[in-house]
């Protein structure tokens, strides 16, 4: 837990731009709330393993795009963001979305070639252990980049398969 706070404050700290993880939370001037509109889903408070954190979901208004912000309880800070749609293979809207969350989070610019090579790699492995869970969950690392990390992921739902990716800080 100290090693993820002191990571939280250096990565507040160092950033100039701009960036969603790292920066306290509030749902009125974040960035995917106020570009699409969000409607708050369920708020859920963790405390099963690591620091004690709350999990908000929202329904971008605009796109058809759940995002879940976690938010670690000692410090409001966002240190982890979750972006789901239910469908696979996701479309350009989707893509264009994870895209801006993506280099709002990680910093830097990249091409949307990053997320359909991210998908592309889970179809052809079933993700980083190689194969399927069974509830449907595979993931794929999409890139890592100054102690925060991107993976893609795929997951059953219902009779259908969601998309989504998974942006956090990491060792």
């Amino acid at each position: 837990m100290r090693k993820l706070l002191v990571l939280v404050a250096c990565f507040a700290a160092q950033s100039t731009a701009q960036t969603y993880l790292g920066q306290k939370f509030n749902a009125a001037t974040f960035g995917p709330c106020v570009q699409y509109g969000c409607k708050a889903l369920a708020t859920v408070r963790v405390n099963d393993y690591g620091p004690a954190r709350t999990e908000r979901t929202f329904q971008l208004k605009k796109r058809d795009v759940k995002l879940t912000v976690t938010v670690l309880n000692e410090t409001g800070r966002v240190i982890g963001i979750d972006a789901l749609v239910l469908r696979s293979p996701i479309d350009l809207s989707d893509e264009a979305v994870f895209l801006q969350l993506i280099q709002k989070s990680a910093g830097g610019m990249y091409r949307p070639e990053v997320i359909s090579r991210c998908y592309d790699k889970l179809a052809q492995t079933g993700g980083d252990s190689g194969m399927e869970n069974p509830d449907g969950f595979q993931e794929e690392l999409m890139l890592a980049r100054d102690h925060i990390g991107v993976k893609c992921f795929t997951k059953a739902y219902g009779n259908s398969e969601a998309s989504g990716i998974r942006i956090f800080f990491g060792d």
